[in-house]
C-alpha cells in the first residue's frame, strides 16, 4: 500500500515523499529485506535534506533509526535465542513505548 502511494503521490510533493519513504522503511523492518528497508530510509533522509526543513529531516532520521536499529536488534535477538520473531517484535515495541 505504501509503495502504491509512493507511485501515486506527485514528485513535487517532497514532504509527502519523505513521510511515505520513512513509513515504508518502518514497515519493511518486519521483512527480511534489509536492503529495501535501508533504501527506503535513505531516500526519506535524502529527500528531507533537500527540503531543508528541520522537522521533516528529524522525522525521516527518527524513522530510519527505528526501522534499522530497533528492528535489526529485535530480529538478531530472536535468532540468537530462538525466540519467535513475533515475540521479539513485541519486546521491541514495548521498549519503544516505555
Amino acid at each position: 500500500m505504501l509503495e502504491e502511494a509512493l507511485r501515486l503521490v506527485s514528485p513535487s510533493d517532497e514532504k509527502q515523499q519523505v513521510h511515505l519513504h520513512s513509513r515504508l522503511a518502518l514497515a519493511l523492518y518486519w521483512s527480511s529485506d534489509t536492503q529495501r528497508c535501508l533504501a527506503a530510509a535513505d531516500s526519506a533522509v535524502a529527500a528531507a535534506r533537500k527540503l531543508k526543513a528541520p522537522a521533516t529531516l528529524a522525522h525521516g532520521r527518527g524513522d530510519r533509526r527505528q526501522a534499522l536499529v530497533l528492528g535489526q536488534e529485535a530480529h538478531s535477538q530472536a535468532e540468537k535465542f530462538q525466540i519467535p520473531l513475533l515475540v521479539a517484535d513485541a519486546m521491541m515495541l514495548n521498549s519503544v513505548m516505555t
